[in-house]
């Protein structure tokens, strides 16, 4: 998509070129060395940890359970909760089926290494500086390697299909693309959101802003073109993977799930509606992609300006409404700042030039450079963040370490004591004792603190508990239970007493 010039042009020892000499968005030599490192290092880790140690989050063992049951036949939507792409959940079912969830890790490193290139092109295209390019895509495995950690977050693998969206758009309002491209826009933005369907909120504000676009240029046929192309494009992936999901029975609870339950119900958790409010507002804020919004001055709004700071208000409205302390909606955020944030940097760094005389740094302590300009124009406040987040985890792992083995020992108990067809249900925040008994859970909701925010969920989690169909069920103590269910329980189950289980009640079927 880029032009010739582009291509064939040289990088100057400081990695800026004027205005008239163009760079080329190419990656190469120590940059795509760097890309390479990176995307391998936050890979194993984010695989590593959750699977090899459990480190991880509610949401990550979630996702790893659902692939499991999705590779013995037990399909997410209709029997599962979930509100990941089908994509998404068929590639860990896929590692299921190969034997090993460290598969898991090439996936990773392929999401991660073209998102790193995407997003050194992007950088170049808009800074005409590789230097930056560099340094930013430093704080991008940064800020994934902290704010994702444990990986598994739907997100990281549809960054590749994201910022190729973001690089389209930049493309497109610069003429540098034909109408006909928009067939490789509606294929890769519709893979990317059967990755992850909150994409839909980024691709809405992208099809507004081109709508408008070509409204105000008076290209209302050219659009209707274009609207075309995405549409072919679209069915390429979209015939396939939704005639499976027709034929399965998928349809409507894919669109009820995915689709609608992400774009109406912004609660996610149960914490104090303010002080979490709070502690997502401090998460954006900290993060410091505020920075990209100062000094967009009206004049200086392009319609890819728009779209990204229209998207980052979005998915920052989504947080900030979670109730949640989860800083997994950052994700959305962070890459996008980074983009906006570079525009800033680089004027800054500009006008240094002329307000002084400057000699040419090497390369190398450019990147450097740019990189810590990151953080002391933001007043250390990601640094800040990312000091924050890794101590909240350790105190988070201190916390369920006792639990950790507890659980071992309760998967342990029900592989020994219920058949593989046998179904149980465990109310915990982590799913570990069905992945590691391989046992389905009795209820679409396997984790009572996940999906359960609204009214009617609970009640189909709670009728699930009632229908007396769990053989095993287990209880983390000073849970408050309805009563009915708790009467329920003393009816038609007795309870188990489990060496070294001290933090469940466990219930067996009479």
């Amino acid at each position: 998509m880029t032009t010739s010039y582009q291509e064939n042009s040289t990088i100057p020892l400081d990695g800026i070129n004027s205005v008239d000499e163009k760079i080329s968005t190419k990656i190469g030599g120590l940059a795509h060395f760097y890309v390479v490192l990176l995307s391998a290092i936050v890979s194993s880790i984010s695989i590593l940890l959750p699977v090899v140690k459990d480190f991880s989050t509610v949401e990550q063992t979630q996702n790893l359970y659902t692939g499991l049951m999705m590779s013995k036949g037990v399909l997410p939507y209709n029997d599962i909760y979930a509100t990941g792409g089908f994509l998404y959940y068929a590639v860990i079912a896929l590692s299921y089926f190969l034997g090993t969830n460290l598969w898991l890790i090439g996936i990773h490193f392929l999401a991660y290494y073209i998102s790193g290139r995407y997003l050194y092109k992007i950088i170049v295209d808009l800074t005409n500086s590789s230097e930056l390019a560099v340094a930013m895509n430093l704080l991008f495995y940064l800020f994934n390697l902290i704010l994702g950690f444990g990986g598994l977050y739907p997100i990281q693998w549809a960054y590749p299909f994201f910022l190729s969206m973001i690089w389209f758009l930049m493309s497109y309002f610069k003429n540098r693309v034909k109408d006909e491209c928009f067939i490789i826009f509606g294929l890769t933005s519709t893979v990317g959101l059967f990755i992850e369907p909150r994409l839909l909120v980024f691709w809405l504000i992208a099809t507004i802003t081109i709508l408008i676009f070509n409204i105000k240029s008076k290209r209302l046929a050219r659009g209707f073109y274009q609207a075309l192309c995405f549409i072919f494009g679209t069915i390429l992936i979209g015939y396939i993977i939704g005639y499976f999901i027709f034929n399965e029975q998928l349809l409507a609870e894919y669109i009820a799930q995915p689709i609608l339950f992400n774009l109406t119900v912004f609660q996610s958790g149960r914490e104090d509606f303010l002080i979490s409010a709070i502690f997502q507002v401090i998460l954006v804020v900290f993060s410091g992609g505020y920075l990209g919004f100062m000094r967009n001055y009206k004049n200086e709004f392009t319609p890819v300006k728009i779209i990204l700071i229209s998207s980052i208000v979005a998915y920052s409205a989504y947080a900030i409404l979670s109730q949640t302390f989860n800083s997994y909606y950052l994700l959305f955020v962070i890459v996008q700042g980074i983009i906006l944030s570079s525009l800033r940097l680089i004027k800054d760094y500009q006008s240094s030039l002329s307000s002084r005389t400057h000699r040419r740094n090497r390369r190398g302590s450019l990147a450097k450079q740019f990189f810590y300009n990151y953080f002391t124009k933001t007043y250390l406040f990601p640094l800040i963040l990312l000091v924050g987040v890794v101590g909240e985890l350790c105190y988070h792992y201190y916390l369920e370490s006792q639990k950790i083995n507890e659980r071992q020992t309760l998967a342990s108990f029900v592989s020994k004591n219920t058949d593989k067809e046998s179904k149980v249900y465990i109310w915990d925040n982590q799913a570990t004792v069905y992945l590691q008994s391989e046992r389905q859970s009795i209820s679409k909701f396997s984790l009572p603190y996940l999906y359960t925010v609204t009214p009617k969920n609970m009640q189909s989690l709670e009728d699930s508990l009632l229908q007396d169909d769990a053989e095993l069920v287990m209880i983390k103590k000073d849970t408050k239970l309805n009563q009915s269910i708790e009467k329920n329980f003393s009816r038609h189950y007795k309870q188990v007493k489990v060496k070294g289980i001290n933090s469940f009640i466990i219930y067996k079927l009479k």
